[in-house]
């Protein structure tokens, strides 16, 4: 049962808080709503104890950030003066349900129906019924209208919805079809975050190379790729690596691998590990398997034992750190420009950190520098995959 919007609020101007969990997309379907709230003049707030409004953007993609979100949403209910407002996937995949589940909750909003979020928070703050709103409208769009706060490095959805339908995943289930975004309105929210002091965008889509509006595709290159490596195999894969270390000798490469998927043998396991040390990734993510329900996988029996599923783990997080220290330490004397995005304290010393176009962890000391320098640094040594810079000059 939603709790009910209660009374009306007194006159001036709405404040809000958000928390956004999850993936990249999360975090700009938030700057997404944000936009929308501030254009009814509903103000942001740092802390939800002074928010008449507290929204929660959830994710679905595994059970864990499902509880996780949950039991944050259920310690914010504790905010009686604000209305909360559940959004994202996980509002998608549970609906209704979430009332029983969070008590507190006065709007569930999936994420096709952001558009209709401030009609139906104004109609709450007047005192009106909570409702789940979780239809799916394929040609559902945004547009981003403002921003809040000078950021260095911001997220720009071109693509929403996927229509790969892999057999581990639940994202085509909640965010519907894939379809892509005008070209100019990316230009022009590009422009506009430029505009706001942010120097590195990163392009957002559950696949970006299925990115096509019009005449206009990701480009014309990836495209061809996308099109002859449907159901690639590892030497396709491993081919395409080659080729690009070739055109680009210091190309840096990340990725995911899952352990454990269903019928998965010690030789297919073997062979995972192989790939590691073939591609010389310089970041790679990895995860046990466990079922997701709605997703084909999940009418799969799980049929790899836990325990075979940690020490796979365990096997394949050792190589790759190997391969990821073997990448790094290659680069250790050279020069590189980073770019600067946030002062850390580590014991007694302050230093600045930063990332190089490869997305390598770069720490340097300097008074006078700032979040958004652009400085050429020399990478002077490793410490646990984090390199420390030295005689550094702005660029």
């Amino acid at each position: 049962m939603a709790r009910r919007c209660e009374g009306p609020r007194p006159a001036g101007a709405s404040t809000a808080y958000y928390e956004s969990f999850g993936c990249q997309m999360n975090a700009f379907d938030t700057e997404i709503i944000e936009s929308l709230l501030a254009g009814k003049g509903i103000v942001a707030v740092e802390d939800p104890a002074e928010a008449d409004i507290i929204i929660v953007n959830t994710c679905s993609i595994r059970e864990h950030a499902e509880q996780r979100a949950i039991g944050r949403l259920n310690d914010l209910s504790r905010h009686e003066g604000a209305i909360l407002v559940i959004c994202g996937c996980m509002a998608q995949r549970l609906g209704q349900k979430l009332f029983s589940l969070v008590p507190g909750a006065s709007l569930v909003v999936g994420p096709d129906n952001y558009q209709g979020l401030p009609e139906a928070i104004a109609a709450c703050l007047e005192g009106g019924n909570g409702m789940a709103d979780t239809k799916q409208d394929p040609d559902a769009a945004y547009r981003l209208e403002t921003l809040r706060g000078d950021r260095v490095s911001r997220f720009l959805a071109i693509t929403r919805g996927c229509g790969n339908f892999c057999s581990y995943c639940i994202v085509p289930y909640l965010r519907g079809p894939v379809r892509s975004r005008a070209a100019d309105q990316i230009i022009e929210e590009t422009r506009m975050m430029s505009g706001k002091g942010t120097r590195e965008v990163t392009l957002l889509g559950q696949n970006v190379m299925a990115y096509r509006h019009g005449s206009t595709d990701f480009a014309t290159l990836l495209k061809r790729i996308l099109n002859e490596t449907r159901g690639y195999t590892k030497e396709d894969y491993v081919d395409i690596v080659k080729r690009g270390k070739q055109i680009k000798p210091d190309l840096a490469l990340s990725t995911d691998f899952i352990v454990g998927f269903p019928t998965e043998t010690d030789a297919e396991f073997e062979e995972t590990v192989e790939m590691v040390e073939k591609c010389g990734f310089d970041y790679a993510f990895s995860f046990k398997y466990s079922p997701r329900s709605g997703t084909v996988s999940a009418l799969m029996k799980d049929d790899v034992p836990d325990q075979l599923k940690k020490e796979r783990l365990q096997i394949l997080n050792d190589a790759i750190k190997k391969v990821r220290k073997s990448v790094l330490e290659k680069q250790v004397g050279t020069r590189d420009e980073i770019l600067l995005d946030a002062e850390v304290k580590k014991g007694e010393y302050r230093l600045w950190r930063g990332r190089t176009p490869h997305f390598r962890n770069v720490t340097v000391t300097g008074a006078d520098l700032k979040p958004g320098d652009i400085i050429d640094v020399t990478l002077s040594k490793i410490d646990n995959f984090t390199f420390a810079g030295e005689d550094f000059s702005r660029r």
